[in-house]
């Protein structure tokens, strides 16, 4: 058992595997719903709900275990040759002996199983995975609750949802100084690991996030005589997550799998995720034209999602939070920019009449008519800490830029 500072102990033999201590789980997914129409007419229809999902195939995680040790690095040893280079620098004369540089002298028993076995190698290109033995499926639950509503030729929604996700698996480190510590002297991760073989990663159920929505929609179908549909929908969330890891790419599997900042995942706060816009409208439209002709038009307005920082202690300062690491904060921050995405696409399509009854058509399609820059959420920058985010305007960017794509197709 070893206590990280100011955390709680950990017992590395909930790590260990005697070949009957894990039992694959049996999980249960229930799905509840109900629908009560007011006047028995469909005009105001009361819905709502609730859901468990679990998590997807999660092999390559359980893996790990396996797959990392075999395949994360290759012991390297280099000899003084002239001909010799290693990857932190010559390795050619006696002076270059360095066993943490993979430079070592010639010993000839080096060519026996029993003098290569006490080869000693530098382990810092070497990880142990160890997965806790009670392992859970990550899952999900949902809430819901909402109103449709018919208004003349409208059809209209309004849904309040409340998503909480829990036991998303993440991978922290193992490591501890002798005295158990987390951090010494303000420098973290100063333990080896496992000796003679490299860092030590534990896995847990520690990841979770809540995401709560509002969702407003009206549509307006399409009919012949009105020649003409339209569709509106809003959609605001307050989404939070714990299973951050500073950077500011929000699909890096770094930044949700392995928390190496705090001594436990459980000391990592909820902040505002970075996987949703707090606002995101989106508005389409159709209208049938002269000769065959319809138009089709689609607009997606949505604000600057969130993006994670780690800064380390200002002031030339070593030790600057409450666990005695060099960690000052972990932040979620948003660009001051009013939008994050903006788009207009525009579509216009031909029907033709082809032979024996057979139809075809030629359609037009202008992606982003305006050439709006929508640069990617990975490419936010965080100047100083303290300071509001901003985007790299050099990109790289999401969406597409200006586009005109031309298409055509029949139906026999």
């Amino acid at each position: 058992t070893f206590t990280a500072a100011a955390g709680t102990p950990t017992n590395i033999n909930n790590y260990i595997s005697n070949g009957s201590n894990r039992k694959a789980p049996n999980n249960l997914a229930p799905r509840l719903g109900f629908s009560y129409d007011l006047n028995g007419d469909g005009e105001h229809v009361i819905f709502g709900g609730f859901g468990r999902s679990y998590n997807r195939n999660l092999y390559s995680t359980l893996a790990l275990e396996t797959t990392k040790i075999a395949l994360n690095g290759n012991p390297q040893v280099y000899f003084p040759s002239a001909q010799t280079q290693d990857s932190f620098g010559a390795c050619a004369t006696a002076a270059d002996i360095n066993p943490a540089n993979h430079c070592y002298a010639w010993d000839p028993a080096y060519l026996t199983p029993a003098g290569l076995a006490g080869l000693q190698t530098n382990p810092s290109s070497h990880e142990v995975d160890m997965l806790n033995n009670n392992i859970k499926t990550p899952y999900s639950d949902q809430f819901s609750v909402g109103i449709r509503n018919k208004v003349g030729d409208w059809n209209t929604q309004a849904t309040l949802s409340y998503v909480e996700s829990y036991d998303a698996i993440v991978g922290h480190w193992g490591a501890r100084y002798s005295n158990g510590a987390y951090y010494q002297g303000g420098s973290q991760w100063g333990a080896t690991g496992v000796p003679g073989v490299g860092s030590l990663i534990l896995w847990d159920n520690a990841g979770k996030d809540k995401d709560l929505q509002l969702g407003l929609a009206a549509q307006k179908p399409y009919t012949k005589a009105s020649g003409w549909s339209m569709a509106i929908s809003y959609t605001y969330s307050a989404a939070k997550q714990n299973n951050v890891a500073g950077g500011s790419n929000p699909y890096s599997v770094n930044n949700n799998q392995y928390l190496f900042d705090y001594p436990n995942p459980a000391d990592y706060p909820m902040l505002k995720s970075s996987a949703v816009p707090e606002h995101r409208l989106v508005v389409t439209y159709t209208r049938d034209l002269f000769w065959d002709i319809s138009i089709a038009a689609k607009m997606t307005l949505a604000t600057p999602t969130s993006a994670f920082n780690i800064f380390g202690c200002q002031n030339n300062q070593s030790v600057c939070n409450a666990y005695g690491g060099g960690t000052l904060a972990i932040v979620s921050q948003t660009p001051s920019d009013r939008l994050g995405y903006k788009d207009l696409d525009i579509q216009v399509s031909k029907k033709l009449k082809l032979w024996n009854g057979s139809e075809g058509y030629v359609r037009v399609d202008m992606l982003n008519i305006f050439n709006f820059a929508n640069y990617d959420p990975a490419a936010i920058q965080f100047s100083n800490y303290g300071v509001t985010p901003t985007y790299n305007t050099g990109g790289p960017i999401v969406g597409t830029p200006f586009t005109i794509k031309v298409s055509a197709g029949a139906k026999f």
